[in-house]
């Protein structure tokens, strides 16, 4: 009797356990494009890849003081937030999707430092960023914000870079306008 409680509860926690990681991967991530008096955009070097710096939104921060906290994170100081995109992320082999928080800003200040988990940090042209920014889901996001003040949305399908394949993505929804 003993043996069968034992696997019973340890059946009921292994279902627990199990829902509350499926619940854990739905969460908001947030990409923000900070572009100097030059046109210029910021991007970080992650690993051995250039993107657009972002963070995983967690704490207990609004939205405008966790942006400015991004701006902080990389030694800039912001002006002109604008939310330009909310984009859902299907990944592969994921339950829920990830919703990705698009916001562009203007640098006023500051002395750009190397987030910690970066290995550099620099401006680029956007024509020099498309070049080196490895990710063909951001770099299209990018593309479509270029030129208008709009928000946009969007679903992607994300296939996840493996040994043999580059990250690919496909549209499950068009862009659309949200404003």
């Amino acid at each position: 009797m003993k043996r069968i409680l034992l696997i019973v509860l340890f059946l009921i926690s292994a279902k627990i356990v199990g829902q509350s990681e499926v619940v854990s991967t739905n969460y908001s991530f947030f990409k923000l494009i900070i572009t100097n008096n030059k046109k210029e955009i910021l991007l970080v070097k992650w690993g051995d890849s250039w993107e657009i710096q972002g963070r995983k939104y967690k704490g207990n921060y609004s939205l405008y003081k966790f942006i400015e906290r991004m701006g902080d994170g990389v030694g800039a100081k912001l002006k002109k937030i604008k939310l330009r995109g909310l984009f859902t992320f299907h990944y592969k082999g994921r339950v829920k999707p990830t919703l990705m928080h698009y916001y562009q800003a203007s640098y006023k200040s500051g002395d750009l430092k190397i987030p910690k988990s970066c290995s550099d940090i620099r401006w680029f042209s956007l024509v020099d960023a498309m070049k080196v920014i490895e990710y063909s889901d951001m770099k299209a996001i990018l593309k479509h914000l270029k030129g208008n003040d709009k928000v946009w949305g969007g679903a992607l399908e994300i296939t996840p870079k493996s040994e043999n394949n580059e990250r690919m993505f496909k549209k499950i929804d068009d862009f659309y306008e949200l404003n």
